[in-house]
């Protein structure tokens, strides 16, 4: 257990004197601004990768497409779904859901809720502003503590701690220690106002370039055909992965396929014609005798299958007075 403990105090002590020998102003300098820096790309990579960036480029993308080319048809429906598929994942998704149903205007699906409202309240571009101002703050305080180590141990050493030079010395290590801090706030504070500035802005663009777009993509849908081959309305990723909006697809695409090919085969049955010519009987006038019958027939089955009924529930009631 000594050896131990003999171990874990050269440890110690060895850091100790490494922070003492080698961690200066400089170097601490160096250290702090370049996690700052560190902190600075990732928020910037958040951001860059936001919805509000990727929606405000894929809705003026898809605008300035249903501007050049207001329809869509079959000479351009694979260009529009590649443009859909670049989109973020909630407008791509509306798309989908829309070709799949078609059971009402592409606006209702791809509406300013599902597209733009619901996906800002979980965009990671306010998370990045929140985690900017959290790692500032943290920096900022690990930064004073070591600048008030590293101040103390260059100052108050050097100097000597007495009567005369305490409060001198100890102002000047706070004083010391708190640049760096108050250069890390400020930086962080101007460089969230601007990415504030930047979002608002984004929104604001969103909102206006989504009033074009709802009103193009509906008029566009009117020439849209009939069957869209999955491929082309699915992203490769999608498709390996089996979402279920692509099984529901395949389905629905199989019971047309069986619906085409059983109205096909109706169409192609041969009927047995028949030919009164020959008897001298005019054929409209035995057909409209033919439907007097089968009308009379009608009639009558549904009365007696109505006095059936009318039997069947006296019986029932006779049987239960019985019991």
């Amino acid at each position: 257990m000594s050896l131990i403990l003999e171990v874990f105090d050269k440890i110690v002590e060895f850091f100790t004197d490494t922070f003492t020998s080698y961690l200066t102003l400089d170097y601490l300098l160096y250290i702090v601004l370049g996690l700052f820096v560190l902190a600075l790309i990732v928020v910037y990579i958040m951001s860059a990768n936001s919805y509000e960036v990727k929606a405000n480029k894929a809705i003026s993308n898809i605008n300035a497409y249903l501007v050049a080319n207001q329809y869509i048809n079959e000479d351009n429906l694979v260009a529009f779904n590649k443009l859909m598929k670049s989109a973020p994942s909630d407008i791509r998704y509306q798309w989908q859901q829309y070709v799949l149903n078609r059971d009402k205007e592409p606006s209702k699906y791809l509406s300013r809720e599902n597209c733009v409202e619901k996906p800002l309240k979980t965009s990671t571009y306010h998370r990045s502003i929140t985690l900017l101002k959290s790692f500032s703050l943290i920096l900022g305080t690990f930064a004073l503590l070591l600048g008030l180590a590293v101040n103390a141990d260059q100052v108050l050493i050097p100097v000597g701690i007495t009567s005369s030079t305490n409060a001198y010395a100890v102002a000047i290590i706070v004083l010391r220690a708190l640049i760096l801090p108050a250069i890390i706030v400020v930086l962080a504070a101007l460089y969230g106002i601007f990415l504030r500035s930047r979002v608002n802005s984004l929104t604001a663009t969103i909102y206006q370039a989504f009033y074009d777009f709802e009103r193009n993509i509906d008029k566009a849908v009117t020439t849209l055909p009939d069957y869209i081959d999955f491929e082309t309305l699915f992203t490769k990723q999608e498709i390996k992965s089996g979402i279920p909006l692509l099984q529901e697809y395949l389905e629905r695409r199989d019971r047309q396929q069986q619906e085409d090919i059983k109205r096909a085969m109706e169409r192609e049955a041969e009927h047995e014609k028949y030919d009164f010519d020959s008897t001298g009987i005019d054929g409209s006038l035995l057909l409209e005798r033919a439907m007097k019958e089968s009308e009379l027939f009608i009639v009558n089955r549904k009365r007696l299958l109505a006095e059936i009924e009318q039997l069947e529930t006296e019986k029932e009631n006779n049987k239960k007075n019985f019991d």
